[in-house]
């Protein structure tokens, strides 16, 4: 999308607004965390036990996931992977929210999975604390980037904790990586020549994966959710397009009756149409079927994530906006078309073994990694187009 005149000044104006915004908190972060820093020293060093000689290899890992973040936890599984592979005798547990469970569940890297119900308040997060002390880990992985989670580890009493050093939050770890420049900051803000890297990457390197070959997430999917949701679709015939329209930012969505507009192009060309999401998506995926007597389907809110991970490996191909839906479709190995906006493609385009089309939103202000726009207008999704979709998922369907 081309701006000129007195609308690409009124962007570049909210850029640098928000660029001070930015500073402001970045500054107010780094004050926080300069107080804390002694009061944070002074806790691990009355009451975290040192580490003995022996202890330099982990005995008893933790591995905190982004909690409330499914895709996250799916990018983050050839960390784990690479964790089971560096450390055999080590036992491996996962700390993740409740909902990544079916994500999880079965996992062979991971001796136990320790759910957390993050909506459950203090009361959940002190019995978290509690429960975790009692395990006694000698090493901690925390696969997050922002202050999520990141200080459950400290408070748990584990002597070595490993992570990125995101705004000034290494405070609360022992062993502090400094990350890329490209991380929790704006595209039009990267130093030149900066881009990505993959998070894949960015995790397999925090657990020590010295390689660079890209490992791909590969998920299973449960048969008892297979065999429902197969009875569900069984009457809605083949090829089927699974379409994922919503997503927790609202700044990451599409335009509704673009949707619907592809829906019906879909649907001329002999495709049947599925609608993903959760509940509180479901409202999206009953206006967007509402305009069709038939052919279109909404599923959006009616599956749990089980279902939903058995829905997408049912599917000839996903269209998805930037969520969970795309790297659960690209880890199942499904054709994707997947639409960025405000996200950073370079570090978040899913991957798998199936092909992969990215449709990128052109805009001045396009990469914010807002999840709400900041924009008196959605520029960078409006500037995809149905046309754009289309020619995408005809590559990946084969019909080019």
């Amino acid at each position: 999308m081309i701006l000129e005149g007195r609308e690409l000044k009124k962007v570049n104006r909210a850029k640098r607004r928000d660029a001070r915004m930015r500073a402001v908190k970045g500054f107010a972060e780094k004050l926080i965390h300069y107080f804390l820093f002694p009061l944070v020293q002074l806790y691990a060093f009355l009451f975290i036990p040192g580490i003995s000689p022996s202890d330099i290899n982990p005995r008893r890992i933790l591995v905190v996931e982004r909690i409330l973040r499914l895709g996250d936890t799916i990018v983050s599984l050839p960390a784990l992977q690479a964790l089971r592979k560096k450390y055999p005798r080590a036992v491996i547990h996962v700390l993740a929210d409740t909902s990544a469970v079916p994500l999880l569940k079965n996992n062979p890297d991971i001796d136990r999975l320790i759910p957390y119900d993050k909506l459950g308040g203090w009361r959940a997060f002190l019995k978290a604390v509690s429960a975790l002390r009692k395990n006694r880990y000698t090493h901690s992985y925390v696969l997050v980037t922002d202050i999520a989670s990141i200080h459950l580890p400290l408070l748990a009493h584990i002597p070595r904790r490993i992570g990125y050093n995101c705004n000034n939050r290494g405070v609360y770890l022992r062993r502090a990586i400094t990350p890329p420049p490209t991380v929790n900051r704006p595209v039009y803000a990267y130093p030149p020549g900066a881009s990505g890297p993959p998070i894949i990457q960015l995790w397999l390197k925090l657990v020590g994966f010295a390689n660079n070959v890209l490992e791909l997430p590969q998920i299973t999917v449960s048969e008892t959710a297979l065999a429902r949701v197969n009875q569900l679709v069984s009457k809605i015939k083949r090829p089927r397009v699974l379409l994922h329209p919503g997503s927790a930012n609202p700044s990451y969505l599409w335009v509704t009756e673009r949707w619907v507009e592809l829906s019906g192009k879909l649907l001329i060309n002999g495709y049947n149409v599925l609608i993903g999401g959760s509940e509180a998506e479901r409202a999206l995926g009953e206006e967007i079927s509402a305009d069709f007597a038939q052919g279109v389907y909404s599923l959006a809110g009616k599956l749990s994530v089980s279902e939903y991970l058995a829905l997408a490996s049912l599917a000839d191909a996903v269209i998805s906006v930037d969520t969970f839906a795309g790297h659960s479709a690209s880890a199942l190995g499904r054709p994707l078309v997947v639409l960025f906006g405000p996200g950073d493609e370079g570090i978040w385009r899913p991957v798998g073994k199936g092909k992969i089309v990215v449709v990128a939103g052109d805009s001045p202000c396009r990469g914010c990694k807002r999840p709400r726009c900041f924009q008196g207008k959605h520029y960078c999704m409006e500037a995809i187009t149905v046309d754009d979709v289309w020619r995408a998922f005809r590559e990946v369907a084969g019909g080019e």
